[in-house]
């Protein structure tokens, strides 16, 4: 029988190894998006940038700051080290690329 303070197993060890990894790796993403506006390359106006957080990271009101009368509307993902779009970031991405995108105005309590 073991004791909790004797360092448990090899693959104890290794799964919180894994486990800290993770954190530190989700952790560096979520402050990752919120800085990328203002690295180095990054090419929009961090004016123009508003976060979402989910299901996409970032929308771009591109020329928005500018005053101009034309805006482009750009969505963006941040992605660092290995990661991939997830299943729901794909299906905005094809939403976005297939035109599926609208616009409309809601006025709660206006006709009732």
């Amino acid at each position: 029988m073991s004791s909790w303070n004797d360092g448990g197993s090899s693959t104890n060890k290794k799964s919180e190894l894994d486990a800290i990894q993770r954190s530190v790796a989700g952790t560096k993403g979520k402050v990752t998006e919120h800085i990328v506006p203002y690295l180095p390359g990054f090419d929009l106006d961090p004016k123009d940038i508003r976060f979402l957080g989910t299901p996409i990271d970032l929308i771009a009101f591109k020329g928005l700051d500018a005053a101009i009368e034309e805006v482009e509307i750009v969505f963006i993902e941040v992605k660092t080290g290995g990661s991939v779009l997830t299943p729901r970031e794909r299906a905005v991405k094809k939403a976005v690329e297939g035109k599926k995108v609208s616009w409309r105005v809601f006025n709660p309590g206006v006709g009732t």
